[in-house]
């Protein structure tokens, strides 16, 4: 475990981890999810509400020049902290970000990244073993594919499906 907290640009010999000061979502009273400062390690969570958000990161790991970045679990982000990334791969949460100023666009245009893969679909605490199959039996677009198509980004869209293992 390696203490972060934005700027780090950690070289661990055959990949590197640059680290980013990112924000979490606004809710719908523009307020945080879980508000509060960690300052040691927290107990372990029994609910939601027991979570402290102590800061948000933002990670690009880079192996033999292919990099992916994660936007992932936050569903928001410092634009200036990303921008000109360029990463072949942008992995960018998608729940949570409804009163954060056109999320999609301003992450897609920032980075530019080849595939997009929408994350964090889900609410946090059905088990993903018992919560209904989110795929239709019509499939639906990723929630991503009209903001690409505004925006006019040429990046391909992989909506993952649970346990199954992709080559990028």
């Amino acid at each position: 475990m390696i203490v972060a907290s934005g700027g780090e640009h950690l070289d661990f010999h055959g990949f590197t981890v640059r680290v980013f000061r990112s924000l979490h979502s606004q809710f719908g009273s523009y307020g945080y999810f879980a508000p509060g400062t960690l300052t040691a390690p927290p107990p372990r969570p029994e609910t939601i509400s027991d979570l402290v958000e102590g800061g948000s990161l933002a990670y690009l790991i880079t192996v033999g020049g292919f990099s992916v970045l994660f936007l992932s679990g936050t569903a928001n982000y410092v634009e200036r902290e990303v921008a000109g990334l360029r990463p072949d791969v942008l992995v960018l949460g998608m729940s949570g970000h409804a009163n954060v100023h056109d999320y999609t666009a301003r992450a897609l245009r920032a980075t530019r990244p080849r595939l997009l893969v929408p994350s964090h679909h889900d609410d946090m605490v059905t088990h993903w073993t018992t919560r209904p199959c989110r795929r239709a039996a019509t499939p639906r677009p990723p929630p991503s594919c009209p903001t690409r198509r505004r925006i006019g980004l040429a990046a391909r869209v992989l909506d993952p499906e649970v346990l199954r293992w992709y080559d990028l």
